[in-house]
């Protein structure tokens, strides 16, 4: 049986997000936890085959990400948040391994397909994001 976790801020609504992943991978079993539980729980139960990491914002890579992407063993990790004001930030992200970068507002075939593309190991942006990170990278290079 897959293991699933969504690691969430308290204050991110991920109601979606959960029903998508019941609906895609009914025979995985989805947990959920606060980010603050992340370093507790991660070393005393079975490692999940996907975390999906849901930040309020992805700002820095803070010290809770960083220990979380090391607890995480060979699970792949999907940052899906909102990212208004972060795009120098997802850089880091991708550089630190994470697998796929969805944004909240992606449309719902994005969704799946991310969720899909990111368990079966290979890395996913959104359009949307994709478009944000270019806009930065030609900001930079101009």
């Amino acid at each position: 049986m897959r293991r699933i976790l969504l690691v969430k801020s308290r204050s991110m609504e991920c109601s979606a997000i959960k029903t998508l992943i019941s609906n895609l991978f009914s025979d995985a079993a989805l947990e959920e936890i606060d980010c603050e539980q992340a370093s507790g729980y991660l070393p005393s139960n079975p490692s999940p085959d996907l975390i999906v990491y849901a930040p309020r914002s992805v700002g820095r890579l803070g010290k809770r990400f960083q220990l979380l992407k090391m607890l995480a063993g060979r699970a792949k990790i999907l940052v899906y948040s909102t990212f208004q004001q972060d795009e120098q930030y997802l850089f880091d992200y991708l550089a630190a391994g994470v697998n796929g970068i969805l944004s909240k507002s992606a449309h719902v075939n994005e969704h799946q397909r991310a969720l899909d593309t990111v368990m079966r190991g290979d890395s996913y942006v959104d359009a949307g994001t994709r478009g944000i990170m270019l806009k930065s990278m030609r900001a930079v290079l101009v």
